[in-house]
């Protein structure tokens, strides 16, 4: 689709880039992107001081390298700011993600992996069309009657159960069975604990690893704490085991999830102990829930990796804001309330995805495509597309806001120069 190579830009704080074990996280994104042009940012004295060193590096790419003590919510809605204020349009400048882990070693493992390659197996504690996994997928889905859930094993046979009272220990064992590489999650959350649909289960983070909980330990959602002082001591507990599969994990529909609130946290655990690659959720409350859905939708359906949904979902919620007029009040403060609300942990060029499949053509009402461009600059041109394809051009993505049927490779079948 270009002759161009992308661009990747790397940007670490002083202090992390000159801490040994860190330092070696970007020497290994610079190592795992060599195919692209890459350079270090080293931003002082804290890594929010980059922006006027990023306005002259239009990139593709950005990876904020930090700390998981610098990884606050505070720094990544500074950071989001940033990557919409580089230059003089109102949309996000690049693909991005924050490459954080409890450990070095963690976050060595999530920019050195390229797994999962394409998704095999997949949990969710909210609807999953089983046709999008080939492989096992378990679903506690809160769209069906509550204690409901299915099972579809390798062969394809899906297999539905139902049952009065608390799922954790089925939870538990689904995790086990299913080892899954991908992750979906909606439902009640916290910093501390994920509940299954109407609350019949409670995984929740203790001591860097998961395990599920009776239904009575769950949060106090007015002080965001557990009301167990640990695993051991509670009884009923049913630990989860230690993960061997390496995962994406998208919270569509979780409050606060990804917000990386002290040491012992949901994300964190993911990151290291859950062996995460690549994390996407909401920071605060959610109640909208367009930056989640959108993400899951452009990761789902149009088969996009989990950084361009990210940032594909992050343009369309700007391109309608800019056309408050046409928005009602409830949707204009969703729209609002979303722009800083989640954060893609992880290297934002990861390539992994589920397996690619046609596009159906585009019908009223379908938000746009959304195809991003390999660097910012201000003269692309569209040299080709599908007959009927309508294309509205901004520096570094298009939105192709009509289009008929598409291959599943898609974005080939556009051609800019």
């Amino acid at each position: 689709m270009f002759a161009l190579a992308a661009s990747f830009l790397i940007v670490v704080g002083a202090e992390t880039y000159q801490n040994p074990a860190w330092n070696g996280v970007v020497e290994a994104l610079k190592s795992k992107h060599a195919d692209m042009e890459t350079s270090v940012l080293v931003s002082a004295p804290d890594i929010t001081d980059c922006r006027v060193g990023m306005q002259d590096l239009p990139h593709r790419y950005v990876a904020f390298v930090m700390r998981p003590e610098e990884a606050r919510i505070e720094t990544v809605r500074e950071l989001s700011g940033i990557m919409h204020r580089l230059d003089g349009d109102p949309y996000e400048d690049a693909i991005w993600g924050v490459v954080t882990a409890p450990t070095p070693g963690d976050a060595l493992r999530m920019v050195e992996s390229d797994e999962p390659r394409t998704i095999e197996t997949a949990l969710a504690t909210t609807n999953i069309d089983p046709q999008l996994v080939p492989g096992y997928v378990a679903s506690f889905s809160d769209g069906n009657p509550p204690g409901c859930w299915y099972v579809k094993d390798e062969t394809g046979k899906v297999e539905r159960f139902r049952k009065d009272g608390d799922l954790s220990a089925d939870f538990a064992r689904e995790w086990s069975r299913c080892d899954p590489n991908f992750i979906l999650t909606s439902s009640h959350a916290s910093e501390l604990n994920l509940e299954m649909p109407f609350s019949r289960g409670n995984m929740v983070t203790r001591q860097g690893r998961f395990a599920m909980c009776p239904q009575a330990a769950l949060i106090d959602y007015k002080t965001s704490q557990a009301k167990v002082e640990s695993f051991e001591t509670l009884p009923g507990t049913i630990p989860i085991e230690e993960p061997k599969s390496e995962k994406i994990w998208i919270a569509a529909g979780n409050c606060l999830i990804a917000n990386n609130k002290g040491r012992d946290n949901m994300a964190m655990t993911a990151l290291g102990w859950g062996k995460c690659n690549q994390f996407m959720g909401y920071m605060t409350t959610t109640w909208f829930g367009f930056m989640g859905w959108e993400t899951l939708r452009n990761f789902a359906t149009r088969r996009q990796t989990l950084g361009e949904a990210h940032f594909a979902a992050k343009v369309s919620l700007q391109r309608e804001l800019e056309h408050p007029e046409k928005l009602d009040a409830f949707r204009r403060a969703g729209l609002e309330w979303d722009y800083y609300a989640t954060v893609l942990y992880g290297d934002p060029a990861r390539s992994n995805r589920l397996a690619k499949t046609p596009l159906g053509a585009w019908q009223e009402g379908d938000p746009p495509l959304v195809l991003p461009l390999p660097e910012r600059r201000e003269d692309w041109r569209l040299k080709q597309a599908p007959p009927g394809a309508e294309v509205e051009m901004h520096d570094d993505f298009v939105f192709i806001t009509r289009y008929p049927a598409l291959g599943e490779d898609w974005e080939k079948e556009f051609v800019f120069e």
